[in-house]
């Protein structure tokens, strides 16, 4: 098989490449000064939640819509506070519980996933990749959540929203069609050292709320100004005379890092 890269893909790499060099800061900055100070959307999202208290809400979100999984979230929690305590309560006493909350989600399918991560030798989420990516009950992006935001890894979260955010503010950038694999390199690309969980949340969240699929709302997005595809007057393939002002915008990005 021919390995090789065209000389087409090969500055299509390098556009990509600069584009990242000169978006990364902004980036990192303009989502954690849009996110400071503001709860999380999505309850399992905010700090100190455990593996389990992240699966079931991944769990939730993957079969329903985040409103409904929010609304529901703590009071299945209550009932089931530990992966030892679902397994123990069995397939019918969680269906019970699911339909008294109104919601359709497949008891079986959760019983499932938990069938599969609890062992007699450990009885709450295993640690490692191989063990999760086999449930099928999740989506990949709520696979790399519970890694994110249950066991707290530097590992960007890519669900649909994000990467249609991605596809956007690399537009000029990316291939016409770009694959996942693409779009999860660029995102932890983007993933700064410090606060990685704070930045995911806030590029998930604003990549839902503002960023949608009709009608975006680019005027209130921060962003907007290295957005391809807002017309941003910054992007890295026009010119630009703001030179000086960029590289200290970047400095400032910088020590808001650092902090």
């Amino acid at each position: 098989m021919d390995n090789k890269v065209s000389a087409r893909e090969g500055n299509q790499f390098l556009l990509l490449e600069d584009a990242l060099e000169q978006k990364r800061l902004r980036i990192q900055h303009g989502i954690l000064q849009w996110v400071a100070g503001s709860q999380p959307r999505l309850q399992w999202r905010q700090p100190g939640r455990t593996p389990y208290q992240v699966f079931i809400g991944e769990f939730l979100l993957s079969h329903t819509s985040p409103e409904i999984a929010a609304s529901i979230y703590s009071e299945f929690l209550r009932k089931f506070p530990s992966l030892h305590e679902l397994r123990k309560a069995g397939e019918k006493s969680v269906a019970a519980v699911l339909k008294h909350l109104g919601v359709h989600v497949h008891a079986g399918c959760l019983m499932a996933a938990g069938s599969d991560l609890f062992t007699d030798k450990c009885q709450e989420l295993p640690a490692d990749s191989e063990s999760m990516c086999r449930l099928t009950e999740l989506t990949a992006a709520g696979i790399q959540a519970i890694f994110c935001f249950g066991y707290n890894l530097p590992l960007s979260v890519v669900d649909e929203n994000a990467a249609r955010m991605l596809t956007r503010l690399f537009q000029k950038a990316l291939p016409s069609v770009a694959k996942h694999g693409l779009l999860q390199s660029v995102a932890e690309a983007l993933l700064p050292y410090y606060n990685p969980q704070e930045f995911n949340r806030g590029f998930l969240e604003l990549a839902e709320t503002v960023c949608t699929r009709e009608a975006p709302h680019c005027l209130e997005c921060p962003l907007v100004e290295i957005c391809d595809f807002a017309g941003g007057t910054d992007s890295p393939n026009e010119d630009s005379k703001k030179q000086d002002s960029d590289e200290s915008r970047n400095r400032k990005s910088a020590q808001l890092l650092l902090r």
